[in-house]
């Protein structure tokens, strides 16, 4: 099967070995031809960025493929597998289940138990929430104006 271009280009050479009545008829047959290689032009861009496009999905298919097995492997891991059939009643299941100590790592802090400060910048004089741990390592940057807080703590014995 011949492209368009290439039928283009015949459909030039048959013109040009045709003898034309008049000198206006050559210049119908030519605003055509030229009409007709614009058009081919842009159908060969179109062509082009579909198959680029198409190329793209297949791409984020992928990606979200695998993104959705990873999070099948998580949600198994955290919820246990729900198409269990060693038992009939879930309180009863052998199978292993995890708790957050199992997925969290060991010095991952548990934000339940650390306290929160209220502290005002005395720069901008905006009220940030910050942990004990934060208060305690001395120094913070103020996240909204960027001045650095200093924090001087005294325990009493």
């Amino acid at each position: 099967m011949k492209s368009n271009s290439e039928k283009i280009a015949y459909l030039k050479g048959l013109l040009s070995g045709i003898k034309l009545d008049s000198a206006d008829e050559k210049k119908v047959f030519d605003a055509i031809l030229e009409i007709l290689e614009g058009v081919e032009e842009k159908i060969e861009d179109m062509d082009s960025r579909i198959e680029e496009n198409s190329e793209n999905i297949d791409n984020v298919d992928q990606h979200l493929t695998e993104v959705d097995m990873d999070l099948g492997s998580v949600e198994e891991l955290i919820y246990g597998d729900e198409d269990c059939d060693c038992c009939a009643e879930e309180d009863d299941c052998e199978e292993e289940d995890f708790s957050e100590e199992d997925i969290l790592p060991e010095d991952a802090e548990d934000e339940d138990d650390s306290e929160m400060y209220e502290v005002e910048c005395p720069a901008c004089h905006e009220t940030i929430y910050l942990e004990e741990s934060v208060i305690l390592d001395g120094n913070v940057e103020c996240p909204n104006c960027g001045e650095e807080l200093e924090f001087d703590i005294e325990f009493d014995d």
